[in-house]
């Protein structure tokens, strides 16, 4: 069996194994295996990885330009998620065009302070990430479409290879040498 972390997951594996069992004690060889594991560098690339992450994809034999899919455009507000944050589009009172992030709230989803019941009403609510009271928007959507990735939004991590079955092995029977060490030393001074 085969476990893949990313680095950031082995990190933490490897802090908390540290933090648990200390150094010079049964698991040095898998901290050390980690440490070793994620002081390497990552591997390069493939020229195909590059070209997917540069959003390049090789096309079939045959493929036209009509075969392309849509960029991602406004859509119809009736096509919407409902309890996602996306951004929309509608008029507000004076009948200017507003384009908001917001969140389509189904009844009994949403506190409210205001109403006898607890529950605010059901509909679009504006999402902002700089307060927490949330307003209905002024206007009713007429279009949505997704929210982009921010432009600071790191790239995804590459998976980080987890342990083959032989280097698992291979550490198993290490740390049952060395538990088999520790306890036979153990009832040698126990018995003498």
């Amino acid at each position: 069996m085969t476990i893949t972390l990313t680095r950031e997951e082995a990190q933490q594996v490897l802090d908390a194994l540290e933090s648990v069992y200390g150094k010079g004690k049964k698991c040095d060889a898998a901290i050390e295996t980690l440490r070793a594991r994620l002081s390497a560098p990552e591997p390069e690339q493939t020229r195909s990885e590059k070209m997917r992450e540069a959003g390049i994809t090789r096309r079939p034999k045959g493929w036209s330009k009509e075969d392309e899919p849509e960029p991602v455009a406004w859509q119809p507000i009736d096509t919407a998620p409902k309890g996602k944050i996306v951004l929309v589009h509608y008029k507000n009172r004076l009948g200017n065009g507003r384009t908001m992030r917001a969140r389509y709230y189904l009844p009994e989803t949403l506190e409210s302070d205001e109403s006898e019941s607890g529950w605010a009403d059901e509909g679009w609510y504006e999402e902002s990430e700089a307060y927490e009271y949330l307003m209905p928007l002024e206007g009713e959507p007429t279009h949505w479409m997704p929210l982009p990735p921010a432009p600071d939004a790191a790239p995804p991590q590459r998976e980080w290879q987890g342990l083959t079955d032989e280097e698992e092995t291979e550490l198993i029977k290490k740390w049952a040498g060395e538990l088999v060490f520790e306890v036979t030393q153990a009832l040698k001074e126990k018995n003498t």
